[in-house]
């Protein structure tokens, strides 16, 4: 599987609004596919709903007052997807400290050492599993959008800041859904708390180095 970034326009009314999502998928072909069945429900609720039989990316609803279309479906990675939610959503230049990717340069057993919650992968963690249970234009849209903005979070305050914020959003959208994705949530949760403490992640480092 790869990762594909799925550019797509709302235009509603005069107003037009940009999306950018991502996706796992075999490939391109894949990946469109994917990205048609996902965005034909945009407006769940929405009356005279219908793809442009002349253009399959194209979709109406409401009769035509509002037309979403996709732009372009390209593959990239998570790093090089966020860089650019960073610079879309940026107001002005941002410390170069504060945008570029973090990365673990340090001995392993400095690391250990230091025994720091490891809140981004955390975080990843909680968005990454958070889209199995969230779906739909609505849910599903609302999550990927939340974790967008976790992104832009952690990179402007901390990685902490954007896992409390997943956390935060997460209990809130859980409300309206069946009891047992409530408890996977949970799980979802709790396994994300894990990786947050140091004793579990100093036992998986001395098993793999022995």
């Amino acid at each position: 599987m790869k990762l594909y970034e799925v550019q797509a326009t709302e235009y509603n009314g005069e107003q037009e609004y940009s999306n950018s999502h991502l996706l796992a998928a075999k490939d391109v072909n894949h990946a469109r596919k994917l990205a048609r069945k996902f965005f034909e429900k945009w407006y769940e609720d929405g009356d005279d709903s219908h793809a442009d039989p002349d253009d399959p990316d194209k979709f109406e609803f409401i009769g035509g007052c509002i037309i979403l279309k996709i732009d372009r479906i390209a593959e990239t990675t998570l790093e090089d997807w966020k860089e650019r939610q960073v610079q879309l959503y940026s107001i002005g230049s941002l410390p170069k400290e504060k945008t570029s990717s973090k990365r673990c340069s340090i001995p392993i057993a400095v690391a250990i050492k230091e025994q720091r919650p490891d809140y981004c992968k955390a975080a990843e963690y909680l968005a990454d599993q958070g889209r199995k249970i969230f779906t739909g234009s609505m849910k599903g849209g609302l999550w990927n959008a939340r974790c967008m903005d976790a992104c832009i979070l952690s990179k402007k305050q901390d990685d902490k800041a954007a896992y409390e914020f997943l956390l935060k959003f997460g209990d809130q959208y859980v409300q309206g859904l069946p009891e047992s994705q409530k408890s996977t949530w949970q799980q979802i949760k709790d396994s994300a708390d894990a990786l947050l403490k140091p004793d579990k992640s100093c036992d998986a480092a001395n098993k793999n180095t022995q």
